[in-house]
């Protein structure tokens, strides 16, 4: 092995890629969720768009 390959530091670098789910809610949830109930939180909502898009880090460190 060549001597500037085993002088080089080693380095492992790790990362995800995950498969987001947007959801878009054109309202504020503020005007659906009341200040005094929140200890008994369930709520849902209904959405206009849904959109899947690819995250996490691994692909900004590549």
């Amino acid at each position: 092995m060549p001597d500037f390959v085993r002088s080089a530091p080693r380095t492992l670098i790790c990362g995800s890629l995950a498969l987001d789910t947007i959801m878009v809610f054109p309202d504020r949830f503020a005007r659906h969720i009341l200040p005094s109930e929140t200890h008994v939180l369930s709520v849902s909502f209904q959405i206009r768009e849904m959109r899947r898009e690819w995250g996490g880090c691994a692909g900004n460190i590549a």
